[in-house]
């Protein structure tokens, strides 16, 4: 198993040259974990030819938009690949709210489904747990709600 985490961006809201919104891509056996997702993310994961259908879930801390500003984007290229397989996205409440309003006033369909699972930041949990790794959440402080993300790889078998 090969374990890799890409930072993409590590800007703030503020533009910085050369520094894009905050974003990481974490890979793991050829799939791909997204945490975070500024603008520009599209551009980044293009830089370092990540085949945005192999995305397995996309994890956002919070509900500032450098940290979810380009999930729309992803979510249509992914569309326009005519993907099928579900995305599940971790997110604190709200992200599904502003994520499907926006498909709807643009009338867009999607070919795969979106599943929200809600994060919350009051106290650790175990948000995913699968074959190759587990994910738990780590309550964080900030002005909003705000979670951060314990990534284990499982032992090889």
């Amino acid at each position: 198993m090969v374990f890799e985490i890409n930072i993409l961006g590590s800007g703030s809201v503020n533009f910085a040259f050369g520094r894009h919104h905050t974003s990481q891509m974490l890979s793991l056996n050829h799939n791909y974990y997204l945490i975070d997702c500024g603008e520009g993310t599209q551009i980044q994961l293009a830089c370092y030819k990540v085949k945005i259908g192999k995305l397995r879930a996309v994890f956002i801390s919070h509900l500032h938009t450098d940290h979810y500003g380009g999930l729309i984007g992803i979510i249509n290229i992914i569309n326009m690949q005519d993907r099928k397989k579900p995305l599940v996205i971790y997110a604190p409440r709200g992200l599904d709210e502003i994520i499907t309003t926006q498909l709807r006033f643009s009338e867009t369909e999607l070919t795969y489904d979106l599943q929200f699972v809600l994060t919350q930041n009051q106290s650790p949990a175990v948000i995913l747990d699968n074959a190759e790794l587990s994910v738990e959440t780590i309550p964080l402080q900030h002005r909003v709600a705000c979670t951060g993300f314990l990534f284990r790889e499982k032992a090889n078998r």
